[in-house]
């Protein structure tokens, strides 16, 4: 399933900044009161502990082998147990995860920021500079995400820096379309024109009177776009134009034991319950902040 191109911009437009809000702890009190909420930020706090302070304890080296301990089950001596070359597979998780988790964050912090700017230059200013703008974006809209990602990846070749850029330029497209459309509307909004009557640039306006109404709705786009991160991600590991073995990442990690499921489970299955783990916590994260960020649904 492709991401969605736009995510919920629900900003009070109709007023500006001039509405009264609550308290910050008052609103971060009733933010954590949202089930989806609160339950995504529990699993992905379990997730990053895991493969943050997991390595404090010593964890074996996770590309060195054992002939002598390959396909060993989950035991003391191995919690996950081993694959076949007898490497450990709970270090091998857990150096994976922080490959996984990282690629996926600078991802949409590469996505984010460039999208935005495109969004943001081309609401703006509008007219051959808006419509150039957009018409790369539909462009590159026009093309199935995934595809996108396999084309941009197969022509800069393997690894982990690739693979970040090749699904960061997916992205950017969906960024770029939700912020023009918002920018655009804002732009109308009389605040701002008594703003450019002021003298203020267009850089100005978009510091002051543009991101301030949209951020809500690039938090969200971005909790969203960090669970796809990762899958992709995965998808180009798993495919063999990401990470490059014996290095770990949670995509290698499930190529490499899908030959091996009918007697090895544990190799698939424990990459694949933090990768499911990380990706579902974070939409939740993304459906919790939304119906929080929302005024429109939050009164329904």
């Amino acid at each position: 399933m492709s991401p969605p191109t736009s995510g919920p911009v629900q900003p009070d437009l109709a007023q500006g900044a001039l509405l009264p809000t609550a308290s910050a702890p008052a609103r971060l009190r009733a933010m954590l009161a949202h089930r989806s909420l609160s339950l995504g930020l529990l699993i992905l706090g379990v997730v990053l502990l895991f493969i943050v302070v997991a390595p404090v304890f010593g964890l074996a080296d996770p590309k060195l082998s054992n002939p002598g301990s390959t396909f060993q089950p989950p035991s003391t001596e191995h919690l996950f147990g081993t694959d076949s070359f007898g490497r450990d597979l709970l270090s091998r998780v857990v150096y994976g995860g922080r490959a996984t988790v990282g690629a996926s964050l600078v991802i949409v912090i590469l996505g984010g920021i460039v999208g935005t700017a495109m969004g943001l230059v081309a609401g703006l200013y509008g007219g051959p500079v808006g419509f150039v703008l957009m018409r790369i974006v539909d462009l590159l809209l026009a093309f199935p995400g995934i595809l996108l990602a396999l084309a941009a990846g197969a022509v800069l070749g393997p690894g982990l820096r690739n693979g970040v850029l090749a699904v960061a330029l997916v992205a950017v497209p969906a960024y770029a379309r939700m912020v023009e459309g918002a920018t655009a509307e804002i732009r109308q909004r009389a605040y701002v024109d008594a703003a450019v009557v002021l003298g203020a640039s267009k850089l100005r306006i978009a510091w002051t009177h543009v991101l301030p109404n949209i951020r809500s709705g690039i938090l969200v786009m971005t909790t969203t776009w960090t669970g796809f991160a990762a899958l992709w991600i995965a998808a180009l590991g798993y495919l063999g134009m990401g990470v490059s073995p014996p290095s770990p990442e949670w995509g290698v990690l499930l190529s490499g034991g899908q030959d091996y499921i009918a007697f090895a489970w544990w190799l698939t299955v424990f990459p694949g319950v933090f990768l499911s783990a990380y990706v579902v916590a974070v939409n939740l994260v993304g459906d919790g902040l939304r119906d929080a960020l929302d005024p429109a649904l939050s009164r329904r």
